[in-house]
């Protein structure tokens, strides 16, 4: 059966491991990077607030790129055993495994609300340190005040809107495919790279999203045609889709 191609709208600096994996699962990609990941520019800030986390607090890293950042920041950073590690998706928590021995505590549901499972089986849980970048994570965050636990979110990187891009219209040119949106950013920026005529035309397109709540800003953009597969690691992406388009019509 050949499959229709995929939309990779990831940044470039986690492309091609977006690229192998659907490759290995018969999709072809067209590469069309609709966020770009630089570092932030309170690095000094960054730095006093990594070092002065609590020993006893639970420390969540929201995405590989959180990974990544924190420890460029603050590269001898030592988490003490007493605080419990929690990872938004086993390649985050493959990433993490580079820099530190603690215990890894990896959501069966690859995004915030399978973190929230985890939290919500933790007792006298009293604070949270969430390692991320600025937006994204409301759930954690409304969780957070809505049991009483003291909040503190560390933004170790931005996303921004792209510099460059390819021409849509040539790179899809004859393609049947599907959209990635691994973040309500990515469907964000996407439309402001759009004219109105390409925003339409996507209309008809499958969104694969990475949660409910990137499915239900979806909707609301009126892209209404959506999958959503729980997670933004991109074998289970592949895998729910692979098994979407093979299931009965």
């Amino acid at each position: 059966m050949k499959l229709a191609a995929i939309l990779n709208t990831r940044p470039l600096s986690e492309s091609s491991r977006t690229i192998d994996t659907f490759h290995k699962y018969g999709f072809e990609t067209l590469s069309f990077p609709c966020i770009e990941i630089t570092s932030v520019n309170n690095l000094k800030q960054c730095h006093s607030l990594i070092n002065n986390i609590p020993q006893n607090t639970i420390i969540v890293f929201t995405s590989i790129q959180a990974v990544i950042h924190a420890f460029e920041i603050v590269p001898e950073w030592k988490i003490s055993e007493d605080c419990i590690v929690i990872t938004v998706g086993s390649k985050t928590a493959e990433e993490l495994k580079k820099h530190i021995h603690n215990e890894i505590r990896v959501p069966k549901l690859q995004n915030s609300d399978g973190v929230i499972k985890i939290l919500e089986d933790l007792k006298s849980l009293k604070s949270i340190t969430l390692i991320s970048a600025e937006n994204g994570r409301q759930k954690i965050q409304k969780y957070a005040i809505r049991n009483n636990i003291k909040l503190s979110q560390i933004n170790v990187y931005q996303r921004q809107l792209p510099t460059n891009n390819q021409d849509f219209d040539e790179l899809t040119h004859g393609s049947d495919f599907y959209v990635l949106a691994t973040s309500i950013i990515t469907l964000k920026n996407l439309k402001i790279l759009l004219d109105k005529k390409q925003w339409n035309d996507l209309k008809s397109k499958l969104i694969v999203s990475a949660s409910s709540r990137i499915e239900d800003f979806a909707h609301e953009m009126g892209l209404l045609n959506t999958l959503n597969t729980n997670s933004a690691n991109p074998k289970y992406m592949a895998k729910a889709l692979l098994k979407f388009i093979s299931g009965p019509k």
